[in-house]
């Protein structure tokens, strides 16, 4: 009887310490997260069976990615990348790069360009877009049913080049006919898009040259952001102009592609 009621005794004062250290655990944990509400977590909602095996074979034709080109120049982007491939209505896929196949040097430095045209990719590129040295281009769609690619060179302006049909044909180039902002000697690293009726609107973001690479301080700004567009097929260009926002009193400095361009709506 009294082994029993020992037993009984120290079962009591275990059950008794074992709530009072679950109490003082509980309120430790009030303490830190008074806030915490399971009502208030968005938890994850699984929909229909998890797979039940897996499946580790598959033919190399799908786990092989297609080569639209193959450059021996590395430096694609200082920062943030530009628009280099689009995706059609009718499933082709036009690309650039910047390209070149020389370890030094890159004279032949230029746009990479290549087409899918639904089933493949044509041979690798083996000259630039431009008939000049050019880098950092942008590809877009333009026209009815053709494309663009605006580039900049070391000499000071930017490039455009167009063609009437996506994947074939001739294209044309031209210096961008408006003038560079007063002073600035090189606008580089252009960020660019086509909108409107026919995507003939192209509207282009650049930077003047920043005091680093050669350049001077514009506005107040190592390195300004600047903004040009064409309503007219590239025919004409307004005048360069400060973006909103990126004066002065904003920044005062931006580095080379630290910048994005989203596509115009309205």
């Amino acid at each position: 009887m009294k082994k029993f009621l020992f037993l009984a005794l120290a079962l009591g004062l275990t059950l008794s310490l074992s709530a009072q250290y679950k109490s003082s655990m509980l309120k430790q944990a009030n303490h830190i997260a008074p806030a915490l509400s399971v009502s208030n977590i968005d938890l994850p909602v699984i929909v229909g069976e998890l797979p039940q095996n897996n499946n580790v074979s598959n033919p190399k034709s799908i786990t092989d990615d297609p080569v639209s080109s193959i450059s021996r120049y590395d430096v694609q982007t200082n920062d943030a990348v530009d628009r280099r491939v689009f995706l059609y209505p009718d499933l082709t896929v036009g690309t650039g790069m910047t390209w070149s196949q020389q370890d030094a040097a890159w004279t032949d430095r230029g746009t990479g360009y290549n087409y899918f045209d639904g089933t493949a990719f044509g041979p690798l590129p083996t000259a630039r877009v431009e008939t000049i040295r050019t880098g950092w281009p942008c590809y877009l769609p333009f026209g009815a049913n053709g494309e663009l690619v605006v580039s900049h060179e070391a000499a000071g302006n930017l490039v455009l080049n167009t063609r009437p049909n996506k994947g074939t044909g001739t294209w044309t180039q031209q210096i961008l006919p408006n003038a560079l902002p007063s002073g600035v000697p090189v606008m580089l690293w252009p960020r660019a898009m086509t909108n409107g009726t026919n995507r003939t609107n192209i509207h282009i973001i650049a930077l003047t040259e920043p005091v680093a690479n050669g350049g001077i301080v514009f506005n107040g700004i190592d390195g300004a952001l600047m903004y040009c567009r064409s309503l007219d097929g590239g025919v004409t260009f307004s005048p360069w102009t400060q973006i909103p926002g990126t004066t002065s009193t904003d920044y005062t400095m931006f580095g080379g592609d630290s910048y994005s361009f989203a596509e115009p709506r309205g």
